[in-house]
């Protein structure tokens, strides 16, 4: 089998000749590296902020409970001594 220059020129044209398809590949790439390193900046910028308001909602609903306590502490005497008043207004 003979290989001669005008076979390995025709060859290297072949190999160096470049479609679109290849130029697509190396757009995806150069454009992954950097899409990822969006969304990772994007998650470290969200993260401390979604932390923020996680404690917030934590020390409301702590307010929440403590406020709820406190109306029920108020709350069981006065219905205590209303159900006295009743049975008393029921007796005599």
């Amino acid at each position: 089998m003979d290989f001669n220059l005008e076979q390995a020129k025709d060859l290297i044209n072949h190999a160096t000749n470049k479609d679109c398809f290849d130029y697509i590949i190396q757009l995806a790439n150069i454009t992954t590296p950097i899409i990822l390193i969006f969304i990772t900046w994007g998650i470290f910028i969200k993260t401390p902020k979604q932390n923020k308001i996680i404690v917030i909602n934590k020390k409301e609903l702590e307010m929440l409970y403590k406020a709820l306590k406190t109306f029920m502490f108020f709350q069981m005497p006065l219905t205590y001594t209303s159900q006295i008043k009743k049975e008393n207004i029921k007796i005599n």
